[in-house]
């Protein structure tokens, strides 16, 4: 009678199996991790100066404003993490609960929502703000821009021509739309245009040997790179965040930061610039004007020669 294979004896056969096959070449028990040498270590080391150009470029940074690809906490100079508000201050949220319950209250005033009638019940409404005058403001200016392009001036009294009053709604086409295209057809621009004839158009070399701008990079004024620190949401506060550090800090980095924009070249200014938000380094390469598996070769090698760069010149001071 044969004997019955109990569970400790598959065991015992399985870990002799197991024991027997060739190192890692099992779906079963992966390789271990390098925890002392990771894999993309020399690579991590090499973009480290990303980090510092980030917080030079920014630093007012804050939770809600880090990169998709960030995953330091914020720390302070001893390491110690700092305490950063998610939100802004409640005081400082637009619209608030009482504006929001005034405007359903009183619907049908001047930027508010619309009461539901009852005849289209469950149907919203909206009504924006001053709406058919910013229309006509908006088309009186294309239409003076149209104009000064083709060389036939506009009277005053032209501002409120028929042809470029706001049409019905449904319309096929609005008058803003048309005066843009107009506008685009009195200087030529055509849509779908190759890149390569788009590029010769404007004098500019094809795209696989181009590692220039097509407009400088780097605003003239310093001022205008940085974020300026204010919410969105309310123009007139300054933005939450720590205030432990003060205002020196901040004026501090955006100096230093405007030093080294001067000092490093404007392929590696633009380099860093797309390097801290990028996903990848196609994302880069592309940016450059490069397509395809050239594109993450090229923008690997703009981003590890931008990072030396910096490197040097934060070393140099």
């Amino acid at each position: 009678m044969a004997q019955l294979r109990t569970p400790r004896d598959h065991a015992d056969d399985t870990a002799k199996i197991m024991k027997a096959l060739p190192k890692n070449d099992s779906d079963i028990t992966p390789a271990p991790r390098h925890v002392e040498r990771p894999r993309h270590r020399d690579l991590a080391d090499e973009l480290r100066p990303l980090l510092d150009w980030r917080r030079l470029s920014n630093p007012d940074s804050s939770a809600w404003c880090a990169p998709d690809n960030d995953n330091e906490r914020h720390v302070d100079e001893d390491g110690v993490a700092l305490n950063v508000r998610d939100v802004e201050a409640e005081w400082e949220i637009r619209p608030t609960v009482n504006e929001i319950m005034n405007a359903v209250e009183e619907g049908g005033t001047k930027a508010a929502l619309k009461l539901w009638k009852k005849d289209d019940y469950g149907t919203p409404y909206g009504a924006e703000q001053e709406r058919d005058e910013d229309r006509k403001v908006a088309i009186a200016a294309l239409k003076y821009l149209l104009a000064y392009v083709q060389g036939t001036p506009v009277a005053p009294a032209e501002r409120h021509d028929p042809r470029f009053t706001p049409p019905g709604i449904g319309a096929p086409e609005s008058p803003r739309r048309r005066a843009l295209r107009d506008l685009a057809a009195s200087l030529g621009v055509t849509r779908d245009v190759p890149l390569d004839e788009a590029r010769k158009r404007w004098n500019l070399p094809p795209v696989a040997n181009d590692n220039e701008p097509a407009f400088p990079w780097r605003p003239a004024d310093p001022r205008e790179i940085f974020y300026t620190g204010r919410v969105r949401s309310n123009p007139d506060a300054r933005q939450a965040g720590p205030e432990n550090d003060g205002i020196s800090r901040r004026q501090g980095a955006l100096q230093e930061a405007a030093h080294l924009r001067g000092k490093l070249s404007r392929h590696t200014v633009k380099a860093l610039d797309i390097a801290i938000e990028a996903q990848n380094f196609a994302e880069v390469g592309a940016a450059f004007g490069f397509l395809g598996k050239n594109a993450e070769r090229r923008g690997k090698q703009l981003v590890l020669e931008s990072c030396a760069e910096l490197k040097a010149a934060l070393a140099k001071g």
